[in-house]
């Protein structure tokens, strides 16, 4: 190999280039930093977290709920912050390696100018990433996607040239800071230190032999780097210097490169007073682009302080935090808002659930408040001219899936009531599903209301399906990035209690935004609509973490969906399943939790929207209801055997109304020969991707043993929203205008008008 390079010099120069150096030191050392680049990769190219929509998040950036010059300018400006912060760790890390940019002009800025490699690669992939996006999904022209998108570049270039200003004014190299000089009669060097003691300045090519004695040295070896974006240079010896010098200049540096750390990271938390502002919501991709920012600033600096003793390091800080984490002082827990969390807490307990459970006397008295309003639902409902006739239920269940389902379901409430001239709504008894599809429902139950109202005219307007559809997730993942992981010490009055204002807080009140706060109310604020039968009853069944209940909350009491059969009729043992919220936390204020707050609870979705806690002893966590029920088939055969008997009298039969977010005939996969590293992740893969698919399973079983306790006539009608690659809808609670249209026009798809017509029929008979 020595015989190579000093045969051929090029080759030696060209494998001693210094950015070349700087790839071969990271992907030797700095597996951190290639972590982050890697998981950037990921998300631009479509191969990381694409089922979740996080990829769109760079290809699509949202603000103000425009995508443009000015949502790419504030991407490119945290994608800025992401390259100062890496290059600033890669300098604090690795600049001892290579001594010799003590010796030259602007040791940071050459540094920087040199480690160009892997964000030019990354800015490359990224533009071609976006131009394939932007013009095969929004269907824009290359001139409109270039200069949208220039704003990346000079968002990123204004960051940097501020940034690189303050260096400019502070980095000094071993010239300035022990006074060598340049001779500018023979471009020798003249030490402060030995004035006899010089060195000649290299002239000429930078491809011209030097000594290649400096292979032998314990430092990387450098013979060119980057001078400038179009020159390059020799690297100047360095041995000459005592080393003292040296560590004297890099120190200097570096804790220069440490100040600068510090401001961006307070500038970064400074944010966390200004997200109350509308225009502080900013693009989710640069909020995902500041929380690595704050990582590598964090661990750049934990590595530069602690030299040799960081992973250790870095193990006390994560054990520490751990253990300090279950205290309440170090852990802001979400909670539910309305709720009292500082009086007496609801008691967790078996012995108080199977009190609950024996309580039939608040069962039956919740059964006579049903069928009260079985009663004004039929009335409402059956023809005055012709009391025979009875009228038929319509019981809608609606699927989890983010902000698609909200869509969808919303979307698919409108088309079908529009097309049965309003009689879908008024013949709903009961709503009930997961996530995102009970967000779309409640929104449709409160514009009924307000129609009923006459609060509005148009219940049809496709600015309500606008509205819906609009981002959630932008001030959810800022919250996240700039308070949740390191401030927590800002807090929000709702009623008469004070709770922390993080990315629960953000969704729920983005949310009302977008809704323009119909929905900005308590549970109590919707017994009187229910009780008068105006509004369909709806459930929501959030999953308690702690045992895998499922948690029940209505506006109206409903103890009859949380209890078993009578107990002279079955002979086993049985757990109690549900839990019914009103009652279980009625001296917690259950009636003044807010009613966007069930949504949450009943939509949670990890790392995104965090669990909630409750203000119980021990305390109950919930989290999304898709877990046990995702279509809410199973709350909907508890209702209808608990009033099977009325509803067999009083009703012509029940349609129950399915709007699900995916194709419910399920296909087989022809599954290739599994590969070894298949065999590892099948068994917890193969489980996820089934969840829903098995219950599908169990939702049809019960459907089938209905007939054996239900007389009436039951039929079910099913909407899909077609989402199958490679038209895939992300699980997200962002939607690009490619999404948005494919969920709008897939109502008029051939089986979902099928569908509408056999519902027409139904509610015509």
């Amino acid at each position: 190999m020595r015989f190579l390079y000093l045969k051929y010099p090029h080759l030696r120069r060209l494998i001693f280039f210094f950015p070349f150096q700087l790839i071969v030191v990271l992907i030797r050392n700095n597996h951190l930093l290639l972590t982050f680049w890697l998981i950037l990769f990921g998300f631009v190219t479509g191969n990381l977290s694409v089922k979740y929509g996080l990829p769109y998040l760079f290809l699509d950036p949202e603000y103000l709920n425009d995508v443009g010059f000015w949502s790419y300018f504030i991407l490119g400006c945290a994608l800025g912050g992401f390259i100062m912060a890496f290059n600033i760790a890669s300098y604090l890390r690795n600049s001892y390696h290579f001594p010799f940019i003590a010796t030259v002009n602007r040791p940071f800025l050459k540094y920087s100018l040199n480690n160009f490699i892997v964000p030019a690669i990354f800015l490359i992939v990224y533009y071609s990433q976006i131009i394939l996006f932007q013009s095969k999904y929004e269907f824009k022209s290359i001139s409109e996607i270039l200069l949208e998108s220039s704003g990346i570049l000079v968002g990123m270039f204004l960051f940097l040239a501020i940034s690189y200003v303050y260096f400019f004014s502070t980095n000094k190299n071993v010239f300035h800071l022990f006074g060598v000089s340049v001779n500018p009669e023979d471009k020798t060097l003249l030490s402060k230190h030995d004035d006899d003691t010089h060195e000649e300045v290299p002239k000429g090519s930078p491809w011209k032999a030097i000594d290649t004695s400096q292979l032998k040295t314990r430092q990387w070896h450098i013979e060119t780097y980057l001078s400038n974006i179009h020159k390059i240079r020799l690297a100047r010896g360095y041995e000459h210097y005592e080393e003292d010098i040296l560590k004297k200049v890099m120190n200097q540096n570096h804790y220069n490169a440490a100040k600068f750390q510090i401001v961006l990271f307070l500038s970064i938390l400074a944010l966390s007073f200004l997200r109350g502002f509308e225009a502080f919501n900013l693009p989710a991709g640069a909020s995902v682009l500041m929380i690595f920012t704050m990582f590598l600033m964090i661990v750049s600096a934990i590595q530069s302080w602690t030299k040799g003793w960081s992973s250790l390091v870095f193990i006390i800080i994560l054990l520490s935090m751990n253990c300090l984490s279950k205290y309440e002082f170090f852990n802001s827990t979400d909670k539910a808002y309305g709720l009292n969390y500082t009086g007496k807490k609801a008691m967790y307990q078996l012995d108080s659930l199977n009190a609950v459970n024996e309580n039939m006397n608040m069962t039956n008295q919740d059964l006579e408040t049903g069928i009260e309003i079985l009663n004004k639902w039929k009335a409402k409902n059956q023809d005055p001219t012709n009391i025979s006739e009875k009228p038929l239920m319509v019981i809608v269940n609606t699927s989890g899936g983010g902000l698609r389902s909200a869509l969808w379901t919303f979307k698919t409430l409108q088309v079908a009531d529009s097309a049965t001239n309003g009689q879908l709504f008024k013949h709903t008894e009961l709503i009930t599903g997961a996530s995102g599809g009970m967000i779309g429902a409640s929104y449709f139950r409160e514009l009924g209301l307000e129609k009923d109202q006459g609060k509005i005219d148009n219940l049809y307007d496709s600015k309500y399906s606008t509205n819906i559809s609009k981002d959630i997730l932008n001030p959810v993942a800022f919250s996240l990035a700039i308070h949740d992981f390191f401030v927590g010490f800002q807090n929000v009055e709702i009623g008469h209690y004070s709770y922390p204002k993080d990315r629960a807080y953000a969704f729920e009140n983005q949310l009302n935004k977008n809704t323009e706060f119909v929905m900005d109310k308590s549970l109590k604020d919707y017994q009187g609509p229910e009780a008068d039968a105006k509004i369909p009853m709806m459930v929501v069944s959030p999953t308690i973490v702690n045992d895998g209940r499922r948690l029940i909350i209505s506006s109206t009491a409903a103890s009859y969906l949380t209890n078993p059969l009578p107990k002279q009729q079955i002979s086993a043992d049985i757990n109690m399943e549900e839990i019914e919220f009103l009652r279980f936390f009625k001296d917690q204020d259950a009636e003044n939790m807010k009613f966007t707050t069930a949504l949450r609870m009943n939509s949670t979705f990890p790392y995104i929207t965090p669990n909630v806690n409750l203000p119980s002893e021990p305390v109950m966590q919930v989290m999304d209801a898709g877990l046990r029920d995702n279509y809410g088939l199973k709350t909907t055969i508890k209702y209808l055997y608990s009033f099977r008997d009325w509803i067999t009298l009083n009703t012509s039969g029940v349609v129950i109304l399915q709007i699900m977010d995916r194709n419910k005939r399920l296909d087989i996969d022809d599954t290739p020969i599994p590969s070894t590293f298949d065999k590892l992740v099948t068994p917890l893969g193969s489980i996820y991707d089934n969840m829903f698919n098995i219950q599908d399973f169990t939702n049809d079983q019960l459907i089938q043993y209905a007939s054996l306790w239900f007389n009436g006539r039951v039929q079910v009608l099913t909407f899909e929203l077609p989402n199958k690659v490679p038209n895939k809808i992300s699980l997200s609670w962002h939607l690009t205008s490619k999404e948005k249209q494919q969920i709008l026009h897939s109502v008029n798809l051939p089986h979902n008008q099928a569908a509408l017509k056999e519902l027409k029929r139904l509610l015509e008979e």
